[in-house]
């Protein structure tokens, strides 16, 4: 008997469905925007499960463009507007070079009914992170 296991970064599932690519864009200018799953709908993480997040691809639309993973109580558009409680969760990851993709491996937990976001410290990036609901 075969076991399927679907991975992602650093993490791996027997359930297909537990996978998530979710993604957040943001400037200096808007700061925080909720990552989205599909594109156009705030991701909320599943009552009972964890957000495991493994991998980040950041896109900086210039160099050295700043950004930091976090989450919070409720979802928020682009914009310089905090979500409710916002929990920063890791030091700030630099984009070196301007439209160069950048994979960076990880592990963070976002929990259940919690809001990831990314908050835009410098420059403007584009996010697109992978993840298992565990």
């Amino acid at each position: 008997m075969s076991i399927r296991a679907f991975g992602v970064g650093g993490g791996s599932t027997d359930t297909l469905a537990d996978l998530r690519s979710c993604n957040g864009y943001g400037s200096a200018a808007s700061k925080y925007m909720t990552l989205e799953y599909p594109i156009g709908t705030d991701f909320v993480v599943t009552g009972g499960k964890n957000f495991a997040i493994t991998r980040i691809w950041l896109t900086p639309n210039a160099a050295n463009a700043g950004f930091n993973i976090g989450y919070g109580d409720d979802g928020v558009a682009e914009g310089d507007v905090a979500p409710t409680n916002p929990v920063l969760l890791c030091q700030p990851y630099i984009g070196l070079v301007a439209n160069v993709s950048v994979p960076i491996d990880l592990d963070i937990i976002i929990p259940a009914g919690k809001y990831p976001f990314i908050y835009t410290l410098t420059g403007a990036a584009w996010a697109t992170v992978f993840g298992i609901e565990i």
